[in-house]
Order: structure tokens, then C-alpha cells, then sequence
């Protein structure tokens, strides 16, 4: 319920919703930070690993392709065990994801890193994005 949608003498209290979308923000922030991170990477990879141009293409859209993989599975394990276990669940793999990534030395060990981190991030992003809505019609 928006302020100007309570009738007369109802308080809206928009002091948890607030603390949740500014972790919705927070999450998301994080999320396209990460996808976007190893842009600047990508040069690196290549000379110290010797990839060719298709390879550094590959990590790139590993993470969107594994987005695009897993969005809508995971929106149904939200609806089914609950979106603050979904939401965290994936958080700590995408950080274990970036980790990975942080260590990796070889083409497969990146690629294996940024599926991960792409598997990982409809957790944070999506269902993350949709709780405030959640939480106003009571799911």
C-alpha cells in the first residue's frame, strides 16, 4: 500500500521496506559489478594465458549465457523454498564464484568461474529484485 493509497488514520510503515530495497539495490549493484568486472580482465587473460580472441569472447558470455540457463529455474526454487534462502544461497556461490575466478590460471578454470558466477546471479538480481513486490502482497 503507497501512502496515498491508506485510507484516513492508517500509518504506513515504509521503515522495513526501505532497509529492503536498499539491500535489493545493494545486491544488484553487486551482481552487475561482477558481470562487468572482468572486462577490463580480458586483456590480461589473453596475454598472460595465451587465449585466442574466440576464447576471451567465451568468458565473456559464459555469464550471460548461464543467466539466461538458469533465470527461470531458479525463480521457481524461490516460490518453492522461499526467496530470502534462494537469495542467499546464491549470494555466497557467486562470491565462492568470484573467488574462483580471482584464482584461476587456466582457460577452463575461468570458464568454469564466470558459469558459475552467471548460474549464481538470478538469485541476487531477480528474486532479490522482486521482494519488495513479494513482501506488498504478502508472499
Amino acid at each position: 500500500m503507497l501512502p496515498g493509497d491508506a485510507p484516513p488514520g492508517v500509518a504506513v510503515r515504509w521503515a522495513p521496506m526501505r532497509r529492503l530495497i536498499l539491500l535489493v539495490c545493494a545486491l544488484v549493484v553487486c551482481d552487475l559489478s561482477l558481470w562487468s568486472a572482468v572486462v577490463p580482465l580480458l586483456p590480461h587473460y589473453r596475454d598472460h594465458l595465451g587465449l585466442s580472441t574466440l576464447q576471451v569472447a567465451w568468458i565473456l558470455a559464459a555469464f550471460s549465457l548461464a543467466v539466461v540457463a538458469v533465470s527461470v529455474p531458479v525463480g521457481h526454487l524461490a516460490d518453492r523454498f522461499g526467496a530470502r534462502i534462494i537469495v542467499g544461497v546464491g549470494t555466497v556461490l557467486m562470491i565462492g564464484a568470484t573467488i574462483g575466478l580471482a584464482l584461476s590460471t587456466t582457460f577452463p578454470e575461468l570458464m568454469v568461474a564466470r558459469l558459475l558466477q552467471g548460474a549464481a546471479s538470478p538469485a541476487p538480481h531477480t528474486v532479490a529484485s522482486a521482494a519488495p513486490c513479494r513482501r506488498q502482497i504478502g508472499r
